[in-house]
């Protein structure tokens, strides 16, 4: 319900990998804190528990959320105040879980970050995977997931879960290990077992997430991905992630031939979209104001629609503001000042939320309840809150969207130079396009004659 509600859309890919009964163990990239357990539940049709570093369990919003998710800690040697000493029975619980045909949430890499590709693996997971067998309990399926997150920090935004196919373990030797238990776990699973184990899991999970050496290299790709849909007339936004996922996975292995290849021509192709994006944002020009021509009829069949929409809204989203507006501003104030990084974002806003809008319309409710009555004052007004916030967010959308329609058309009518030079920049960047799309495949056909003539 949480997740429904922060994000516009939470596509789910291969719900079906996850077994509905039975010990599994769900390993997942971690780029969004808390909220990647939040949308992986969302995506999931069975509870799901996941392991959270202790020192979590000790900030006073989190804590109870923790509780009724049941979360398991794990306490870091990196954390301060941390006692590893304790491990012994977070992993029992582990067990316990597992033993009951549970499934547990696990982020391999260890913490949250906003790093353009998947971080070295720890061995936690392929640990409580085997030693769950080895202590006497049932061997779980490892499944992988990859989370890609399309705006991560926005309210509303859109994310994709890929769940991948499970990763059997009946085929590892699991003779205990002579090593020293560095987990708490009562008999240590062979040093052999555990790197195979993590690196399936590695390998399962770069399948299912994007993963670029630099920021800079995806950036320039989401940039080419939005700049072939609009030149063609279609919103990236009508496609689904999963299309799109698998879009920038080509162009990524592609970009990479290509700086190998071609890296002059691909860095004249950065610097031209660059300052073509610059210059687009500096007049704040959408994508597709450069797609229809500038004429009156169109634009004002636009703003007449959306007047009429706008005032079909106003009366419920005057409502919103009054009833849920003081909460919204806190979060998207507070929200920001309480993340240390912007990988914390989500879930601050998620958390923040839940205790702003909670405690406002509790308050509110309680108050329409006493002077009114519970029914159907109250009941009424409970069913309204939820509706008018939703107007709310509609009409301010709708608002942003008309004005800078409008500004547009005013822009391109005073400044027709303008339109006509972004459309040149434009017709340059797509001659670069078609060289290096032309020089990827000349490789890649060569590439694959030599493979069959060998």
């Amino acid at each position: 319900m949480v997740a429904r509600v922060f994000y516009r859309t939470v596509e789910v890919v291969g719900r079906q990998n996850l077994p509905a009964r039975g010990p599994a163990i769900v390993c997942a990239n971690h780029t969004n804190a808390l909220a990647d357990v939040v949308v992986l539940q969302a995506a999931s049709d069975r509870v799901l528990h996941p392991l959270a570093r202790s020192g979590l369990f000790q900030k006073p919003l989190l804590r109870p959320i923790l509780g009724f998710i049941r979360a398991v800690p794990v306490y870091r040697a990196q954390d301060p105040g941390s006692d590893t000493g304790q491990n012994r029975g977070s992993f029992d619980r582990c067990f316990e879980l597992l033993g009951a045909g549970g499934a547990l949430v696990m982020f391999p890499e260890g913490v949250s970050h906003s790093e353009p590709a998947l971080q070295p693996l720890k061995t936690g997971a392929a640990r409580i995977a085997l030693g769950s067998h080895l202590v006497g309990g049932p061997l779980p399926v490892v499944v992988p997931a990859g989370l890609t997150f399309v705006e991560k920090g926005r309210f509303r935004s859109r994310v994709l879960v890929q769940i991948g196919p499970a990763l059997t373990l009946d085929e590892v030797e699991l003779a205990p290990s002579a090593e020293a238990p560095t987990l708490g776990i009562a008999v240590e699973p062979p040093a052999p077992a555990v790197r195979e184990i993590t690196a399936r899991i590695d390998s399962a999970i770069r399948d299912l997430t994007l993963n670029a050496e630099r920021w800079e290299d995806l950036r320039l790709l989401r940039q080419l991905e939005r700049f072939f849909h609009f030149r063609r007339g279609r919103h990236p936004g009508r496609f689904s992630l999963e299309r799109r996922f698998r879009t920038l996975q080509r162009m990524l292995r592609a970009h990479d031939q290509l700086r190998r290849d071609a890296p002059v021509q691909l860095e004249r192709l950065r610097r031209r979209l660059l300052r073509f994006e610059r210059l687009r944002r500096l007049y704040r020009i959408e994508d597709y104001h450069l797609q229809a021509r500038p004429e009156l009829a169109p634009l004002a069949g636009r703003l007449v629609a959306g007047l009429l929409l706008g005032l079909a809204l106003l009366g419920p989203a005057t409502w919103g503001l009054l009833t849920s507006g003081p909460a919204y501003a806190l979060v998207s104030w507070w929200a920001p000042r309480a993340s240390e990084r912007f990988d914390q974002y989500d879930t601050n806003k998620i958390v923040l939320g839940i205790f702003a809008y909670g405690s406002l319309w509790g308050i509110e409710l309680t108050w329409i309840c006493l002077r009114f009555g519970v029914w159907p004052a109250g009941a009424l007004f409970a069913l309204s809150l939820p509706v008018a916030a939703a107007a709310g967010l509609g009409l301010k959308g709708l608002v942003a969207r008309l004005f800078d329609d409008g500004r547009a058309f005013v822009l391109f009518r005073r400044r027709r130079e303008l339109r006509r030079y972004l459309l040149e920049r434009r017709l340059e960047i797509e001659g670069d396009l078609a060289m290096l799309a032309r020089r990827a495949r000349s490789r890649k056909v060569g590439t694959q004659r030599k493979a069959c003539s060998a």
